[in-house]
């Protein structure tokens, strides 16, 4: 049986950052840069962006659903995984995540782009297949969603921050907490990123063990390349640069 060869390991790993104020000018990076405003260092990286041994990704998701793509980023980049590696494994995980937040305003949450989303009363959009859509603030809207998250065996995390959260959300997630979903206090965390009073995530995403990486890795070192963008294709179309189901 032919066994695939993987590419070596490189003597120093890719950096996987999200903002580049304090990294070195001469490494491999991957700045992940979450869908709120950007530092001014992170700016100066989007300008620059294609330096070579530099790319850079505009995530979806903001809080703990760009700290889950950020954590498993640098996991894998210790293992080796090579800059385009890295850049697909991004790309695909985040279309396989689910993302429902929650808060006072979320005018801040890419520049506004989502107002025309965010309809009546409701103060919620929930990230899917892809792509934003409306929610309702409710309850109902994270049970729903942690039961994808049993029927799927993924990861299911919940964060809230800030105060004054509504009654009806903090004894669900009082709730979920309750059924060993687990369920973070953050004192600084979407809230004050949002310049909102509250803010509420849940994040649904594949969990990946060690193994399962190393698996992935094989995937994609074997996948063909995007002729426009040079990264693994690991559907029927590069996820980086076109639309549609893979």
């Amino acid at each position: 049986m032919r066994m695939l060869q993987l590419q070596p390991t490189p003597t120093d790993p890719v950096m996987v950052i999200d903002g580049v104020g304090d990294a070195p000018a001469h490494a491999e990076l991957l700045c992940l840069v979450a869908p709120l405003p950007a530092s001014d260092a992170t700016r100066a990286a989007i300008v620059d962006h294609h330096r070579p041994g530099r790319k850079l990704i505009e995530l979806a998701m903001p809080g703990i659903g760009a700290r889950y793509l950020g954590g498993v980023a640098r996991e894998a980049a210790r293992g080796g995984w090579n800059l385009p590696e890295l850049l697909a494994l991004v790309v695909e995980l985040e279309s396989r995540c689910t993302y429902w937040v929650a808060a006072a305003t979320l005018d801040a949450l890419d520049g506004g782009s989502h107002r025309s989303l965010v309809t009546g009363r409701a103060r919620a959009l929930r990230w899917a297949c892809g792509k934003w859509a409306p929610s309702a603030v409710s309850g109902s809207s994270l049970r729903t969603i942690a039961r994808s998250a049993t029927v799927r065996g993924g990861l299911c995390v919940c964060a809230r921050s800030g105060r004054s959260i509504p009654r009806r959300v903090a004894r669900e997630l009082d709730e979920l907490a309750r059924s060993r979903i687990v369920v973070g206090d953050l004192r600084h965390g979407l809230a004050t990123m949002l310049g909102a009073s509250w803010a509420v995530e849940m994040l649904v995403a594949p969990r990946l063990a060690a193994s399962q990486l190393a698996t992935l890795r094989e995937q994609f070192v074997s996948a063909p390349r995007c002729g426009w963008c040079g990264i693994p294709v690991a559907g029927s179309h590069c996820r980086r640069c076109t639309l549609g189901p893979a």
